[in-house]
C-alpha cells in the first residue's frame, strides 16, 4: 500500500518559509491554503477512498485487508497532523468549480496595484494535463470577513500542467492588476479548469510570494508561531472540564423564538416543559444549541450580542435558561454567528463578547455558525488570541461545535473542535465509514439534515459510527417535526447511548464488519469484557441475523434493540445466536449482567411493546393560511383627526413576490399545508409567491405613518404604559419626544403598542392587503418605505408566532451579507427600500425584543 506522506518529504514550516531578498513567503499549511470545491480534499492517502466525509466501505470479502488499511491510515495521520501538512487531492469530472484560496491571511496582506507576487507549488496528475487559471476577488473595504465577493478578475494569466506520475513544480509571477485601492481589497486565487474525462489531479506545498514589508513580516511571524505551537501540540485529550462531550450524542436546537420554549401568554422561558418534551418523545438530550439571532437579525442595527442582552430578562434571563437546563442535565451551546458585520460594533472583539457572555451565563459551549474551525475561516490571523484563549481568560474552558466538517487541522491541537454538525455528507453507499469518527474516536459528529422527512438514512450514519444526532425540528421558524416511527427509533439508541456510551469513544472500533446478510451493515465496539454490535437494515424488511459467538458458559447475549436475552444454540459444533434486525439493532455480548443491563432492558422492552400512535398529535401544526384575529376595543377619538385618504372597497386579486428565507412564509389559501408554497426561479434566485383574493370593505388610511408627536398625544390622554417596558420609545431618551424628533416616525414600538394607540385612535391597524391596495391605488400620495410597517398580519403554527412587515427603511442598509433581514440575493445590498407587493416574515417573541428602530405603523379606519 502507498502511504504517500511516509514515501515523500513535504517540507517543513522552517524550511518551507526561507525568503528571497526583498520577498517574503508564506507557507503551505491547512491554516493558510483552502481548497474550495466539492471535488477537493486534503488527504495523507491515496489509496483510501474517502472524502471530506466518509471512508468508502469494502466489499465483504476484502474485509480484513481493507481493516488492515485502515489501521496504518489511522495511526499516520495521527503522527503527522499539525507536523508534516497533507496533499490537496482535485477529483474530476466536476460540476462546479475547483479553486485554491488563500483568503486565510491574504486580506491581511493589503496587495496594490503593481504589487508583485508569485504562486509556487508542486503537481502530480497521472492520466491527464491540466490548465491552472489566476484569477483574482475584490471585496468591499471593510467586508474583509464576509463571505461576499464584489468583484472577479478572471484569467489574469494561465499556466498548463502536463500529465506526470511524478511531482512537478510549478510557478507563476504575477503583478496585481488595476482596482480601486480606496474602496476594495484583492487577493489572488488558483481556478483549476474542469476535464470531462475520469482524472485525478495532486497538490502540494503551494505557497504565496509577495513583496516583503513590515506589516507582512509581523503576519508571518504570527502564522509561523501558531504553526509551531500546532506542531508541538497535535495531539488531542479531552481536558476533565469536557469529559461530558464524550456522551453528547443527542443535541437539541431551541429557536428561542418558539412557543413551546418562551411563552408569551405567560412571559416565561418554559425550560422544564421543553426538557420534558425531549425527554418523552426522544429520550432526553444531553446539550442543546441556543439560537437567538437570525433570522430576525438585520432588521435594525442590533448586533447579535444586542439581541442576547434584548431576550426577556437580559443576560440575567439567560442565565436563569442556562441553570435551568443544567438542572435538567442539559449542556448548553450559545451560537455565534462570524458573518454578523454590517450591524452596531461592539466596544469590544467578537471574540471577547463571546467570552463575556460565556462568563456571565455559565454556558458550556459555543456553536460556529457556517465555520469548519474554531479559527475561523477568513482572515484568521486578524487576533492576537482565539475564541478558546478569550474564555479561558475568564479561567473557563468551553466546548466548540462547527456547522461544517472539520478538516485534519481542526480535529486535533488547542483549537481543536470537540464536536461538529455532519451536514454536508457525501455517503458512497447507503451509509459508510465516519471518516473524523476513525481518526479521532472522542470527536463526536452530530449528523443532520435539515429539511429531510425520512430520517433514517441520518440515523443510519449516527449509529452504524457511534456518532450522535442534531435534534433540529424548528428551523428557523418552519417546523420539520419527526414523526413517531424515527422517533421511536431515536429513543431506543438514546437509551443506548446513555447506557453504554462511553464504549463508542475507543479505538476497539470495527467498523461495517462482514456479515452473511448483505443488506445489513455492522459495526462493533469492545471493551473488556463486553461487546456491542450496532446493526442497520437498509431494505425496511425484517432480517434473521446469525452471529457467531463464543462458546463460554459465563457469557450472555442481549438484543439490546428489543430489550431481550439470547440464547445460543450450537451448529456443527459452533455456537451462533439470532439477532432479529428490522430497520436497527443492537447485540450485547458480556459475561456482567448489573443495574444498568436490567433497566435499559426493562426499558426497550417498554418501548418495544409501545403501540405508537395514530393519528400523531407530535406532528400536528396549526394552519397559518389566515392571520389571527385581533379584537379591537374602539371608542370614539373626539380629539385627534389625523389626514385620511379614502379608499373604495371591492374584490381584488393580490400579489405578493418576495425573496426565499429559510423561515419561508404562509402558504396561499389553495395550498395543501404550511409548507406547500408557490416558489419560483429568477435569474438562479428563489421567490416565494403569494396570490390572494379578498373583498376589501372601503376605508380610509393615514397617508403616512404615525408620527412621534401623534404618538406623543396618545400618552399624554391615557398614560399608556406597556405591561413589558424594555426598549420601549428607546430613541426618544427619556419619558418625552425631543423636538427633533416630533414629526419623524415613531419606532421602538411593539405590535402591542401599535394597536393600544389605534383603539385610543377610534382606528384599527390595516391589514397587509389593505396596505396593499392603498399602496397601490394612492401611489405617490401613500408614503411608505420610512419604516417597516406593524399590520394585521399575526400568525402561529403553534411554534413560531410572527407577522409579514410591509414597506421597508430607506435609511437602513446591510451590504455584506445575504442573511440580513429582508434578504437579497448573493452579493446584493439587504434592506433599504421594499416594493409595495412585497413582505417579510418577522418572528415575534416578547415586545423588548420585537421592539426595533426601524419598525412604526399607520392606522385605517372604516
Amino acid at each position: 500500500m502507498k502511504i504517500h506522506s511516509l514515501t515523500f518529504v513535504i517540507l517543513l514550516v522552517a524550511l518551507s518559509c526561507k525568503n528571497e531578498p526583498g520577498k517574503i513567503t508564506f507557507p503551505y499549511s491547512q491554516w493558510t491554503v483552502g481548497p474550495g470545491g466539492r471535488n477537493m480534499i486534503w488527504t495523507y492517502n491515496e489509496d483510501i477512498e474517502l472524502n471530506n466525509s466518509f471512508i468508502s466501505t469494502p466489499e465483504k470479502a476484502n474485509w480484513e485487508s481493507w481493516y488492515r488499511s485502515l489501521i496504518q491510515y489511522r495511526d499516520s495521520v495521527r503522527l503527522l497532523i499539525g507536523k508534516q501538512e497533507p496533499v490537496i487531492f482535485c477529483r474530476f469530472p466536476s460540476t462546479g468549480e475547483s479553486k485554491i484560496h488563500f483568503d486565510k491571511f491574504a486580506y491581511q496582506l493589503k496587495l496594490q496595484q503593481g504589487d508583485n507576487i508569485e504562486i509556487k507549488g508542486k503537481s502530480r496528475s497521472p492520466s491527464v494535463p491540466f490548465m491552472l487559471y489566476f484569477d483574482f476577488d475584490l471585496k468591499s473595504k471593510g467586508e474583509e470577513l464576509s463571505y461576499v465577493v464584489r468583484r472577479k478578475i478572471l484569467a489574469a494569466d494561465s499556466l498548463f500542467i502536463n500529465s506526470s506520475n511524478d511531482w512537478i513544480p510549478f510557478n507563476k509571477k504575477l503583478r496585481i492588476p488595476g482596482f480601486n485601492a480606496d474602496s476594495f481589497v484583492i487577493v489572488p486565487v488558483v481556478r483549476i479548469k474542469s476535464v470531462k474525462s475520469e482524472a485525478k489531479l495532486f497538490l502540494r506545498d503551494i505557497q504565496l510570494v509577495t513583496e516583503r514589508n513590515r506589516e507582512r513580516d509581523m503576519l508571518l511571524k504570527r502564522i509561523e508561531n501558531y504553526l509551531r505551537v500546532q506542531k508541538e501540540n497535535n495531539q488531542f485529550v479531552i481536558p476533565d472540564e469536557l469529559v461530558w462531550t464524550l456522551d453528547n450524542f443527542l443535541m437539541g436546537f431551541v429557536f428561542m423564538w418558539d412557543q413551546t420554549f418562551w411563552s408569551p401568554e405567560k412571559g416565561e422561558y418554559m425550560v422544564d416543559n421543553y426538557c420534558r418534551t425531549m425527554e418523552k418523545e426522544f429520550g432526553g438530550l444531553q446539550s442543546v444549541i441556543l439560537w437567538h439571532s437570525y433570522p430576525n437579525i438585520g432588521i435594525d442595527e442590533r448586533n447579535q450580542f444586542d439581541f442576547f442582552k434584548t431576550l426577556p430578562g437580559g443576560l440575567k434571563g439567560l442565565t436563569r435558561v442556562v441553570n435551568d437546563f443544567h438542572r435538567n442535565g442539559v449542556k448548553v451551546f450559545i451560537t455565534y454567528n462570524p458573518w454578523d458585520l454590517d450591524t452596531r460594533r461592539s466596544e469590544n472583539h467578537d471574540f471577547t463578547e463571546l467570552a463575556k457572555v460565556i462568563q456571565e451565563t455559565g454556558a458550556d459551549g459555543i456553536f460556529l455558525d457556517t465555520w469548519k474551525s474554531a479559527r475561523g475561516s477568513i482572515s484568521i490571523f486578524e487576533t492576537e488570541s482565539s475564541i478558546r484563549e478569550e474564555v479561558a481568560r475568564f479561567g473557563r474552558s468551553v466546548a466548540f461545535s462547527s456547522e461544517i466538517l472539520p478538516e485534519f487541522k481542526d480535529l486535533v491541537g488547542p483549537d481543536a473542535l470537540t464536536c461538529s454538525w455532519g451536514q454536508e455528507i457525501e455517503p458512497f453507499h447507503y451509509t459508510d465509514l465516519s471518516h473524523q469518527k476513525w481518526l479521532i474516536p472522542t470527536h463526536k459528529q452530530h449528523y443532520i439534515k435539515r429539511m429531510e422527512k425520512n430520517r433514517k438514512r441520518i440515523l443510519a450514519h449516527a449509529w452504524i459510527n457511534g456518532q450522535g444526532i442534531q435534534l433540529w425540528e424548528n428551523i428557523f421558524g418552519t417546523m420539520n417535526l419527526w414523526n413517531a416511527t424515527h422517533r421511536q427509533w431515536l429513543r431506543k439508541m438514546n437509551a443506548i447511548w446513555k447506557t453504554y456510551g462511553k464504549m463508542f469513544n475507543s479505538d476497539s472500533f470495527k467498523p461495517f464488519i462482514p456479515l452473511a446478510n448483505r443488506n445489513v451493515a455492522a459495526s462493533q465496539w469492545i471493551d473488556s469484557n463486553k461487546t456491542i454490535t450496532c446493526m442497520v437494515d437498509t431494505t425496511g424488511d425484517e432480517t434473521n441475523v446469525k452471529f457467531s459467538v463464543m462458546q463460554n458458559e459465563k457469557m450472555k447475549y442481549f438484543d439490546l434493540w428489543n430489550g431481550e436475552e439470547l440464547k445460543p444454540y450450537n451448529e456443527n459444533g459452533k455456537a451462533f445466536v439470532n439477532v432479529t434486525v428490522k430497520d436497527f439493532g443492537c447485540l450485547l455480548q458480556t459475561d456482567e449482567e448489573d443495574e444498568l443491563l436490567a433497566g435499559l432492558l426493562k426499558k426497550q422492552q417498554k418501548e418495544t411493546s409501545y403501540p405508537l400512535p395514530v393519528p400523531d398529535k407530535y406532528e400536528q401544526e396549526l394552519s397559518i393560511k389566515e392571520p389571527l384575529k385581533y379584537e379591537y376595543k374602539n371608542s370614539e377619538n373626539k380629539v385627534f383627526h389625523p389626514e385620511l385618504l379614502k379608499i373604495e372597497g371591492g374584490e381584488h386579486t393580490f400579489k405578493c413576490k418576495h425573496i426565499w428565507r429559510e423561515g419561508r412564509c404562509y402558504p396561499n389559501r389553495d395550498g395543501k399545508n404550511n409548507h406547500d408554497l408557490v416558489i419560483t426561479f429568477e435569474n438562479g434566485v428563489q421567490y416565494i409567491n403569494h396570490t390572494h383574493l379578498e373583498k376589501i370593505a372601503p376605508f380610509s388610511v393615514m397617508p403616512r405613518v404615525v408620527t412621534n408627536r401623534q404618538f406623543s398625544e396618545f400618552l399624554q390622554s391615557t398614560r399608556y404604559q406597556p405591561e413589558f417596558s424594555e426598549n420601549f420609545l428607546k430613541h426618544w431618551g427619556g419619558t418625552h419626544c425631543p423636538d427633533s424628533l416630533l414629526d419623524e416616525p415613531v419606532v421602538y414600538v411593539s405590535l402591542e403598542d401599535a394597536r393600544a394607540f389605534a383603539e385610543w385612535a377610534g382606528m384599527r391597524l390595516p391589514t397587509e392587503w389593505e396596505w396593499q391596495l392603498a399602496a397601490e391605488t394612492l401611489k405617490e400620495d401613500f408614503i411608505y418605505n420610512e419604516v417597516f410597517e406593524w399590520n394585521e398580519s399575526e400568525r402561529s403554527d403553534g411554534y413560531n408566532r410572527f407577522v409579514t412587515l410591509r414597506g421597508g427603511c430607506s435609511r437602513w442598509v446591510t451590504h455584506s451579507s445575504w442573511w440580513y433581514l429582508p434578504g437579497a440575493p448573493y452579493g446584493e445590498f439587504s434592506g433599504g427600500p421594499q416594493r409595495y407587493d412585497s413582505h417579510v416574515k418577522y418572528f415575534l417573541m416578547y415586545p423588548g425584543v420585537d421592539r426595533a428602530s426601524t419598525i412604526g405603523f399607520r392606522c385605517v379606519k372604516y
